[in-house]
């Protein structure tokens, strides 16, 4: 691994962690809403699938572990990672259409959590389904992060177009 990957894949794997735990808005079931969605979804784009995938599931686990929901940490890693593998397998750098992988993986992660929840957590469809709203609102804030941030960054080095 280049140095440079290593140092990329350290300071998202730590911008999921912190911008997770940094606001958490509490929700039905005790799961929590957080701005930490931005960085997952930028750690696809800035290292791709395989080192995105290790920066945002194990930045968001820890995060989930650091806070005290250590039930959501498992589910946490999948999910937050198949969100940066999305990102980081679309094969197109078009605003547009990263726009579009956005919402594709925040639908990922809202999907992925209702049934870790319905199946796991509550053993209840209901409770599970009361939750949808609550992730939903969790992706938009990610998508309104990180959109903005990959348009910024698209003029620097960091992303490859």
């Amino acid at each position: 691994m280049k140095l440079k990957q290593l140092i990329l894949t350290a300071l998202l794997m730590a911008l999921c962690m912190v911008t997770t735990m940094a606001v958490q808005i509490p929700i039905l079931g005790g799961g929590y809403i957080h701005p930490g969605d931005g960085f997952v979804l930028l750690s696809g784009i800035i290292l791709g699938p395989g080192y995105g995938f290790l920066a945002a599931g194990i930045g968001s686990a820890l995060a989930d572990i650091t806070l005290g929901f250590s039930i959501f940490a498992p589910a946490t890693l999948v999910i937050k990672g198949l969100m940066a593998l999305i990102v980081g397998f679309w094969p197109s750098r078009k605003p547009l259409l990263i726009l579009l992988s956005f919402i594709l993986a925040e639908s990922v992660m809202v999907a992925g959590y209702f049934v870790y929840e319905w199946l796991i957590i509550f053993s209840n469809m209901k409770t599970a389904l009361a939750n949808i709203p609550w992730n939903l609102v969790q992706a938009s804030g990610g998508v309104v992060i990180a959109f903005p941030l990959y348009l910024a960054l698209t003029k620097t080095s960091i992303i490859n177009k």
